[in-house]
């Protein structure tokens, strides 16, 4: 029925890489397929070994870790076969290491052969020396490199050997059928945690508090998730176990099936509100898998807003100039109205009992015209006073004392002059940004 050989025959290309010491990667095996093969079949890997002079799969598993896993559906390695690249100093041919002797160590899967060169750099015209299985010892003739490549043909003759040795069709039945059996039963336990985790969210009723006594925005079931702890995974890829024998398989997809959704948990996922401090109350809550779900309330407090800026946009004038701001970034502007050169000297911003000011300004402005002194954020703790911190009600009615002073020169009559205006005012009049 099924291609228990679906391996091999390698052609004269293939072996032609013996004869080199090309590190480019070497191509894998054409399989040979006669009627059909196991790739409709979950993967399954055999570890193959060397046991005395025949090779055997000793044990199969559904997820191979390191070694020279097979993987059995097409017979493939599951294993690194990319040639090693990084070589080393060899004193002699003879394997002896030189300094760099890390790299020296050809560790990892069986199928690996010695390529050589010489120390010149120049791939060695005696190609490719050792044994398929293991390095030897070379003989003893010159300083070298070697690294190690995939043995295509070598690798071949092992698989073949070893499922002439093990009744594969067999083993991809039975694994198929108990996998259909686990796989039934996991589809159920995953309908069964979807039906529990929409019960849940049905279940829940959300409340608001607003102690803050400013917030507009409402709390919808957007906010409220439902998180699942160890929710179960097909069994292709949750069994680890391996096994050695046909009989071993039931057993592992029973103990697979036993557990099914006994240590899920279901629990809530309470997300906050940006900007603003809230505290959230029965929220901490978990189910069990097709638990009775009761009414549950979870209640959000939200007590105050993080962070607002006043905003300060003055506008104030005298019978000489006008101060206002434009701008994004707030920048203060004066206006000459008079028919008189003016001279600017200095600028003040009162931000309720704190006061900035900027001297020397050295500024002259003609009679009707206009110019940009100073943005608003430059003037020393105007960001500080400008921002307020866990904001409530209480904080917007709350009267906030702004001003600003520009002390000035009439050129015509070299005095001096100065503008002062004030202003209280809460932040809901004033405007607020977020």
């Amino acid at each position: 029925m099924f291609n228990k050989y679906a391996i091999i025959m390698l052609s004269c290309a293939a072996l032609t890489a013996c004869n080199t010491t090309t590190h480019e990667g070497p191509q894998l095996l054409s399989l040979q397929k006669k009627s059909s093969d196991y790739s409709a079949f979950p993967n399954m890997y055999g570890y193959i070994e060397k046991v005395g002079d025949d090779y055997q799969f000793t044990k199969f598993s559904l997820t191979p870790t390191s070694g020279p896993w097979v993987k059995l559906n097409d017979m493939s390695p599951a294993f690194n076969i990319r040639p090693k690249e990084n070589y080393c100093s060899t004193d002699t041919l003879t394997g002896s290491k030189g300094n760099n002797t890390g790299l020296c160590d050809t560790d990892g899967p069986l199928f690996r052969k010695i390529t050589v060169s010489f120390e010149e750099g120049v791939a060695s015209t005696m190609g490719v020396i050792g044994t398929a299985f293991s390095l030897g010892l070379l003989s003893p003739l010159m300083r070298g490199i070697y690294g190690t490549e995939f043995d295509l043909n070598a690798y071949s003759l092992a698989v073949l050997d070893a499922s002439n040795k093990v009744d594969i069709e067999n083993m991809f039945l039975v694994l198929s059928k108990h996998n259909n059996r686990a796989e039934s039963e996991y589809t159920k336990i995953i309908k069964e945690l979807d039906s529990t985790k929409s019960a849940i969210k049905d279940s829940i009723t959300l409340k608001t508090v607003d102690k803050s006594n400013i917030y507009k925005g409402s709390i919808d079931d957007k906010k409220i998730q439902v998180s699942i702890q160890n929710k179960p995974e097909k069994p292709t890829t949750s069994i680890s176990k391996s096994w050695a024998s046909v009989g071993e398989i039931e057993g592992l997809f029973d103990e697979y099936i036993s557990q099914l959704g006994k240590e899920v948990k279901l629990s809530l996922v309470c997300n906050s509100i940006n900007d603003w401090k809230v505290q959230i109350d029965n929220c901490k809550k978990s189910w069990d898998l097709n638990q009775k779900i009761a009414k549950h309330t979870v209640v959000y407090t939200v007590n105050s807003q993080n962070i607002r800026l006043l905003e300060f946009t003055p506008y104030y004038q005298n019978e000489d100039i006008v101060l206002y701001t434009s701008g994004g970034n707030q920048t203060l502007y004066i206006e000459n109205k008079s028919k008189n050169f003016i001279d600017l000297m200095s600028m003040s911003i009162y931000i309720n009992n704190d006061v900035s000011t900027y001297n020397n300004i050295n500024m002259q402005l003609a009679p009707h015209t206009y110019q940009a002194v100073r943005a608003l954020h430059k003037f020393e703790n105007f960001g500080k006073n400008m921002t307020l911190y866990s904001v409530t009600k209480d904080d917007l009615v709350k009267k906030y004392r702004l001003g600003a002073a520009v002390k000035y020169k009439m050129t015509n009559t070299n005095s001096e002059k100065t503008m002062l205006e004030y202003e209280e005012k809460s932040l809901l009049s004033l405007g607020e940004r977020l």
